[in-house]
């Protein structure tokens, strides 16, 4: 019994041996008579369209989560978060790819079901009351940042901490105060939007050169620019078993961390 166990052990080893060197040793003849199927889809490739249209998809995708941003429509801008974390993923920016999916399993996993829709829908702030005029809390919380520094930068080598707080509790009350002077005056505040009233020619200019080059147009085996020679027409081909086997990792952690409301 022993004797066959390792007869059959020297007949694995000896199959393993075999194919280890038929793999080395005659590697390059098999490489040789399969074509690559890589130059082919090279040659037939345009990277001129790939790289306008790769541009005109993050374009989009911008557009798509300022406009949901500004109706304060937080499902939506959730849904283009998905697709910002495998960008972030692909061009390797780890600490947002990780602070977006802890985002996503917050809202999916983790938190109440109170508390995923205050955290989807409890980001914006509409301070003007009209349709369209929201902005992020974060951004509001730099105005109120930008107001502190302007009230502590007034007190000069007289600044405290009991000081700094006296500022930061009256910010609130002090804009109330402004805005009824405001309103009483008949004076409207200047706007903090920067935007370009003579954008008409710019716009028509880069039409008129998207044109003349037929970006838009696919012309096989066309060269790209000379920054981007070989671009892509995905620019999303990463490697979903390794972003799957990530995001297990990182739930595996977060079990031991957080409290689910299963487990609560």
């Amino acid at each position: 019994m022993i004797h066959e166990k390792r007869l059959a052990y020297v007949l694995l080893q000896h199959c393993i041996l075999s194919y280890r060197h038929e793999r080395v040793m005659h590697q390059e003849v098999q490489q040789s008579e399969e074509p690559d199927p890589t130059e082919d889809k090279a040659a037939e490739s345009d990277c001129i369209y790939n790289y306008h249209n790769a541009r005109l998809q993050c374009g989009l995708l911008f557009l798509n989560i300022i406009d949901a941003i500004k109706e304060g429509d937080g499902c939506r801008l959730i849904q283009c978060y998905k697709v910002v974390l495998l960008f972030n993923y692909k061009f390797k920016h780890t600490k947002y790819a990780y602070i977006l999916l802890l985002l996503f399993a917050k809202i999916f996993a983790l938190l109440p079901e109170r508390e995923a829709e205050l955290l989807v829908h409890n980001r914006f702030l509409n301070k003007k009351g009209k349709r369209g005029a929201n902005i992020p809390l974060d951004l509001h919380m730099e105005h109120l940042n930008l107001v502190l520094k302007k009230l502590l930068q007034t007190m000069g080598g007289k600044i405290t901490e009991t000081a700094a707080q006296r500022c930061a509790r009256s910010i609130t009350v002090m804009n109330e105060v402004m805005d009824t002077v405001y309103e009483e005056c008949d004076k409207a505040h200047r706007s903090g939007y920067h935007g370009n009233k003579n954008s008409k020619e710019t716009v028509q200019s880069i039409i008129n050169d998207l044109l003349q080059g037929n970006v838009f147009q696919f012309i096989p085996g066309r060269d790209g620019y000379q920054a981007f020679k070989k671009f892509k027409s995905n620019i999303l081909d990463i490697d979903y078993r390794d972003f799957f086997s990530w995001i297990q990792n990182h739930l595996k952690n977060w079990i031991g961390v957080y409290e689910t409301p299963h487990n609560q």
